[in-house]
């Protein structure tokens, strides 16, 4: 038996719901039951009585569930057992497509600090539309992914076949980005079918299909390797460059006005942030706490939008 699955139980008895348990536990509520039957078949004995009230425990389960606490309480006691002398750093590990690497990695790197947490955490950045697979092929339990709305169900469908919870967090859109001396700055809004005597600057690493479409009203246009090669080429050739909002989260260059956003017409700009996690194998107590993290920077972010962010001191 999985040492986790020892913590599902506990957490089934403290909220006497299995469907909270779940929620609690990053996992999905037919996980989280194909596990209490698991167990209960290895040790066979009935511990939950599932009534329309909630969740009991049986006789026998009261006594598996003080058993459990107590083997819990002594792995909690094992692992921290040298914590004060030689901190172990557990790894958590993300795949993310690279407007989210950029922006998110930063953000949880800065709260972990701030918490002094002793969690390695290491990002790859991987092109959205392998984000899902990605969670699939095991680089990693949690990803980050995007897409146009199009692509957003075959994503869904995808991580649902997996057995992976699949869950929207943010509405990103496409903009562009001018050089401040660029005759385009002076405006909020520009329609695509206004970019053909400009040269324009994109990334394969982002929809194509969304991005794509909007070469055919390019007469010129590089395609750059990452996000950062593309700003110093906006700045050093006044390029233009299509890309996620997501893209220049606190950037300097924004702030400072060295660099203008404007609004895009003429194509689908919506990109659909979503949350992919491998439940099946149930997540860690870091990785529950990345995904939490994770949650607030997308809350965060709709909070700025609609002016109510109100940063930390």
């Amino acid at each position: 038996m999985r040492t986790e699955y020892l913590e599902y139980l506990l957490e089934v008895a403290r909220t006497k719901s299995i469907s909270a348990a779940a929620k609690k536990l990053f996992i999905g509520q037919t996980t989280l039951s194909a596990i209490i039957n698991s167990v209960e078949n290895e040790l066979n004995v009935k511990i939950f009585l599932r009534t329309h009230r909630g969740v009991g425990l049986t006789e026998h389960g009261e006594r598996v569930i003080a058993i459990v606490e107590d083997m819990v309480a002594k792995n909690r006691q094992l692992q921290n057992l040298f914590s004060d002398t030689e901190p172990v750093r557990r790894n958590v590990a993300l795949v993310a497509y690279p407007s989210a690497c950029s922006a998110l990695g930063l953000y949880l790197t800065s709260r972990l600090n701030k918490a002094k947490e002793e969690v390695t955490l290491s990002m790859r950045e991987v092109v959205s539309t392998k984000v899902v697979s990605g969670v699939a092929n095991g680089m990693a339990n949690i990803g980050i992914g995007a897409s146009a709305q199009h692509e957003f169900f075959n994503n869904q469908y995808t991580a649902h076949n997996n057995g992976f919870l699949f869950e929207p967090v943010y509405t990103d859109h496409f903009c562009l980005c001018v050089h401040h001396d660029s005759p385009l700055a002076e405006k909020v809004i520009v329609d695509i079918s206004e970019l053909g005597a400009e040269h324009l600057a994109v990334t394969d690493s982002h929809p194509a299909s969304s991005v794509g479409g909007v070469l055919k009203y390019a007469r010129r246009f590089s395609v750059f390797n990452n996000m950062e090669v593309i700003k110093k080429a906006v700045l050093a050739e006044q390029l233009v460059a299509i890309l996620p909002r997501l893209s220049y989260f606190d950037d300097p260059l924004v702030e400072s006005g060295a660099l203008r956003l404007l609004e895009l017409t003429g194509f689908e700009t919506e990109l659909s942030n979503f949350l992919v996690i491998n439940q099946n194998v149930g997540l860690n107590t870091q990785e529950q706490g990345i995904v939490a993290l994770i949650r607030e920077f997308y809350d965060e972010l709709e909070q700025r939008e609609l002016g109510g962010y109100v940063p930390e001191q």
